[in-house]
């Protein structure tokens, strides 16, 4: 009952309230030992006050009557919010902040996902490739007059898809020049020809099989209007591989802004039979990621200077949070 009390409070409150409509992501680890000795006082401050939307932003101040507009200094049109500052701001997209947050999530999925992938295919290359497992018969779920239901088994993990062949191969949006400004990535032109390309391409020429996976960083009250943006936008590259003969897997998974994790996320993964602790590992790679990127960004609210970048690598990552 107090715990209803206490939600229903937080509903009512007019921006404080917000994140209690997303409680259905995955939430971000916030064990004493991380807060305590991982996560630095000031990323977790802001943390807590972009959760509670309490940040210094701009419109904020203006709220609490401490300056008297509240305009973005970026865009100079528009009333800067913590979510206008993190992903609505269109000169912060059209100076690739957020893609430099998009990548830098995306590249700690191809940190852990290619070495994993490489290990998979050295085994089948050693034992041979396992076989994708058939669907349950429809006639085992029902019972006979007069038997008792047999107890329900807990139903084994879905094997990798990875130990099916051996010549897996992968393309990562994240080509990036000298400079740091990013370049195109082609779809792979044995599949099909096309201009889009998803953020992971992963391929067998064995199985004529192809994975998409397409990676997103919104807010987290938008996950699921970006989800089914992305869904569009690749169903006709879907359809174009299937008319190739192609066994096409689509998948489109989220990473919020503030660092909580859409439930497409894990479903991904576990449907492409990723072991728990790489999930487990993947899942707090990526929150911790797209949590500092947006701290960076916030940071950078009042500059309006913003030099192209390659994404943080984990090293990168300490030495941002140290100045």
């Amino acid at each position: 009952a107090s715990e209803e009390k206490w939600l229903v409070k937080n509903v009512q409150l007019e921006m404080q309230g917000d994140w209690t409509k997303w409680l259905g992501l995955m939430a971000r680890d916030v064990s004493w030992n991380k807060l305590l000795y991982q996560q630095g006082e000031y990323l977790l401050k802001f943390q807590l006050n972009a959760t509670t939307e309490t940040c210094a932003t701009p419109a904020n101040l203006r709220r609490w009557g401490a300056v008297n507009t509240g305009t973005c200094r970026l865009c100079q049109t528009r009333v800067a919010t913590l979510a206008h500052i993190l992903n609505l701001c269109p000169v912060a997209l059209k100076q690739s902040r957020f893609t430099w947050r998009h990548d830098s999530v995306l590249l700690e999925i191809q940190y852990l996902l290619r070495p994993f992938v490489s290990l998979q295919s050295a085994l089948v290359k050693q034992k041979g490739p396992v076989k994708a497992m058939p669907l349950p018969a429809l006639k085992s779920s029902f019972v006979k007059a007069g038997q008792a239901p047999k107890a329900k088994s807990k139903p084994a993990p879905p094997a990798s898809v990875f130990l099916q062949a051996s010549d897996w191969q992968l393309r990562f949006d994240l080509h990036y020049d000298e400079k740091g400004a990013k370049a195109q990535t082609r779809f792979p032109d044995e599949i099909v020809v096309s201009p889009l390309c998803p953020d992971i391409v992963i391929w067998s020429k064995t199985l004529r099989m192809v994975i998409f996976i397409e990676l997103t960083v919104p807010w987290e009250e938008n996950i699921d209007k970006a989800q089914l943006r992305k869904d569009e936008r690749y169903r006709s590259l879907e359809l174009l591989c299937e008319q190739d003969k192609w066994q096409v897997r689509r998948f489109e998974i989220e990473v919020g802004a503030r660092g909580y994790v859409a439930p497409s996320f894990a479903r991904a993964w576990t449907a492409l039979g990723l072991p728990p602790k790489l999930r487990k590992d993947l899942r707090r790679n990526c929150s911790d990621k797209a949590l500092l990127c947006s701290y960076v960004i916030y940071l950078a609210r009042f500059n309006v200077l913003w030099e192209p970048r390659p994404p943080l690598t984990p090293k990168r990552a300490e030495l941002s949070l140290k100045q």
